[in-house]
């Protein structure tokens, strides 16, 4: 049996407690011990204020050591953390601690409290984390991880990455999201790897970070390396870096250029999901280069291909916990909502995310099918196709990411688009707005639209 993420980081501080352990964006740093102790005291706090062992306690806070402090705990009095976005509304997080039934909200500084007269205790003794989906095209889901898969993932990440106990990383994106945790809080409980954070997307913060504590490893998202990638930063910037990740959202090639152009540094494509953790891994950093796939599948990771082009992902860091999909060797696996299959390389080509058929009048409609139609549009580099309501009834909408104008737009959709496909609202971006997690914001496109 593998040991806890809890019992690694207690022997890592053992073995070197003055090493150190975050960089603030001040130029400052708390060590080891400085973590471990901030967490003892914060432990005192909350029993003080009667918190349980597998209780749900919600964190919202933004990257921070209060961030860190507060999820180690969480881990040594085996309440159950539920990380959540700082960018939610004061209503999202509400309904989140209601649903999920929580101890109380903790906010760096006090408990928000009173949700529950009796909060939710887990029955299992296991279950560690409560990791929250984006909720880009509705409610935020809830998936219950034990801490043997959180420490599987990291696990997988690191040996696939070669993320080492000396390397610093770069902590731009959001610590609590599924990919924030597996590439950057659980390297360090588990093995040391330093963390330098910087609380701004501003390209000038991230190259003074990245400079000032000779960053190795920088996990990013496409939006954020675009905005270096235009800036006035240049090579010697980021010049300690050895390893550049994206992930989040789909990289476009010529981005993935651009930025070895300007920085002289590959962007490797890194692909993974909230229910799963990391799936797969581009090593070389060519596949980003020319858009080909997202990698091969990292160690310890299955891809289980289906009909109609839809897989499975199967390894010890998917959920169990309500999962009821399991390998015939007993691996929890998930079906995933992306369409894809291997190539003759072994990497896995992406082909469109699976949505449910819209039903507009009466009518079935493939949204995907149209996407496509769009996409071969000269100029348009994405495509989102949805309904919205109109009138008391359902219409077609889209919404396109293109270097072209709405008035170049038009006239291209009677050549491509049959009458009966054409929409009754559409907008045209330059580029997609997202969320903080990198991806492509539904929920602002339709109210744009509308």
């Amino acid at each position: 049996m593998s040991r806890s993420a809890l019992d690694c980081w207690n022997e890592i501080v053992e073995a070197s407690p003055k090493a150190i352990a975050i960089r603030n964006p001040d130029g400052t740093s708390a060590s080891r011990a400085d973590l471990q102790e901030r967490s003892d005291w914060l432990c005192g706090q909350w029993l003080e204020e009667g918190v349980k062992p597998r209780e749900v306690l919600a964190m919202v806070l933004p990257n921070s050591v209060e961030w860190l402090e507060a999820y180690l705990a969480c881990m040594k009095l085996g309440a159950v953390a539920v990380p959540v976005d700082p960018g939610f509304s004061s209503l999202e997080v509400d309904g989140i601690a209601k649903d999920l039934r929580v101890r109380g909200v903790w906010n760096g500084r006090h408990f928000q409290k009173g949700y529950m007269k009796k909060p939710y205790r887990f029955r299992r003794k296991d279950v560690a984390v409560v990791k929250l989906t984006s909720g880009s095209t509705g409610k935020a889901k809830a998936l219950y991880f034990t801490d043997s898969e959180m420490v599987a993932d990291a696990r997988n990440l690191i040996r696939c990455m070669g993320i080492r106990n000396d390397d610093t990383n770069l902590g731009v994106i959001p610590w609590g999201h599924s990919y924030g945790l597996g590439s950057i809080v659980y390297p360090l409980l588990l093995q040391g790897t330093r963390v330098a954070w910087t609380d701004t997307a501003f390209p000038s913060e991230i190259a003074k970070v990245c400079r000032d504590a000779n960053c190795t490893l920088f996990p990013s998202v496409p939006t954020v390396l675009r905005a270096l990638t235009i800036s006035d930063c240049g090579r010697k910037d980021f010049e300690s870096l050895r390893l550049t990740i994206s992930a989040g959202s789909k990289l476009d090639p010529a981005l993935a250029r651009g930025f070895k152009s300007k920085f002289g540094k590959r962007v490797h494509n890194f692909y993974g999901s909230t229910e799963t953790g990391g799936i797969c891994f581009d090593r070389t950093g060519e596949a980003a280069l020319s858009g080909s796939s997202v990698g091969e599948p990292i160690e310890g990771v299955s891809i289980i291909e289906r009909r109609s082009n839809r897989f499975c992902v199967a390894s010890r860091a998917v959920y169990s916990y309500g999962n009821r999909n399991f390998t015939v060797d007993g691996v929890p696996m998930v079906l995933m909502a992306d369409f894809g299959a291997l190539n003759s390389k072994g990497q896995l080509v992406l082909e469109g995310r699976a949505r449910s058929v819209l039903k507009i009048g009466g009518r079935r409609i493939n949204p995907i099918r149209i996407e496509n139609q769009l996409k071969s549009i000269g100029g348009v580099s994405d495509a989102l196709v949805f309904s919205i309501p109109r009138n008391g009834e359902e219409v077609l909408a889209f919404a396109l990411e293109s270097s072209l104008s709405r008035e170049e737009v038009r006239p291209l959709l009677k050549e491509r688009l049959a009458a009966r496909d054409r929409p009754k609202k559409w907008i045209v971006y330059e580029r997609f707005p997202v969320s903080s997690r990198g991806k492509t914001n539904i929920a602002v496109i339709k109210g744009d639209v509308v």
